[in-house]
C-alpha cells in the first residue's frame, strides 16, 4: 500500500454543525490547538469572489470556474450563485479527525458519498443546541450589527434542516459548554475514545468477513 493510500484510510471526518455565532470555529480551532497532529481543518472551494478580510487557503480556496470543474470533490453545492466543495485534496494527510464545518444539508450529502466512496472512513457529527440569546451574544462580541443580527436569527433554519435531515448526533454542544474552558480537551477525548472503539469494530467486521470466506472456502 503506497503512502497516499494508508493516509487516506480510516479517516474519521468531524462534521461541525450549528447555527452561524454558535462557535463552531471555535471549537474547530481548540481540537487542532489540543492536538494538531490528529485535528485538521478542511480548507472548502469556492467560485464567489474574495472578501477584503478573507485569505486564499485559510478561508476558503477562491477558484475560478474552470479550476473548480478541474477539481476532484468528494462534495459540492451552490449557493447564491456560487459554487462550495471540499476537495479530496484537503483529506490527503496523516490527520485522523478533519473538521469540516457544514449545514445539515450537505452534511447528509458528504455522508451518503464517503459511505459509497470510502468505505474505511466514517463520520462524527458534532450538533450545537445553542441558545438564541447566546448566540445574539457571540455575534455582538464579533462586532455585528443589531440588524444584521436579527435577519441572521430570524432567516436561520437549521434546527429544522437538522431535524428533517435525519441525521443523528454524535456529541451535542450546549450553551453550558462553551462556559467551560476545557471543553475542547473533554471533546477530543471522546474523540479518540470513539477512535478506538470504531478501530476494534473495523477489526472485528474485516475479522467476520475472513472467517465467512473461509468457511466458505
Amino acid at each position: 500500500m503506497d503512502s497516499y493510500d494508508q493516509r487516506m484510510m480510516n479517516k474519521i471526518v468531524i462534521l461541525i454543525m450549528g447555527k452561524s455565532g454558535c462557535g463552531k470555529s471555535t471549537l474547530e480551532r481548540n481540537l487542532i490547538t489540543v492536538s494538531s497532529n490528529r485535528f485538521k481543518k478542511v480548507v472548502s472551494s469556492t467560485t464567489r469572489l474574495i472578501r477584503p478580510e478573507e485569505s486564499h487557503g485559510k478561508d476558503y480556496y477562491f477558484l475560478t470556474d474552470q479550476e473548480y470543474d478541474d477539481t476532484d470533490f468528494i462534495q459540492t453545492t451552490e449557493f447564491a450563485g456560487y459554487r462550495y466543495g471540499s476537495s479530496v485534496a484537503e483529506y490527503q494527510t496523516n490527520h485522523k479527525f478533519p473538521i469540516l464545518c457544514v449545514v445539515p444539508s450537505s452534511a447528509k450529502l458528504f455522508t451518503e458519498t464517503i459511505t459509497e466512496r470510502f468505505p474505511t472512513w466514517t463520520t462524527y457529527n458534532i450538533w450545537f443546541n445553542i441558545s438564541d440569546e447566546r448566540i445574539m451574544a457571540n455575534m455582538r462580541k464579533r462586532g455585528d450589527t443589531e440588524e444584521m443580527i436579527e435577519n441572521r436569527i430570524s432567516q436561520d433554519t437549521l434546527d429544522q434542516q437538522f431535524e428533517e435531515s435525519g441525521l443523528s448526533s454524535s456529541m451535542i454542544v450546549e450553551d453550558e459548554d462553551l462556559d467551560d474552558k476545557d471543553f475542547a480537551k473533554w471533546a477530543a477525548t471522546e474523540l479518540i475514545l470513539f477512535e478506538h472503539s470504531w478501530e476494534i469494530h473495523q477489526l472485528s467486521t474485516v475479522n467476520w468477513n475472513d472467517e465467512k470466506h473461509r468457511i466458505h472456502d
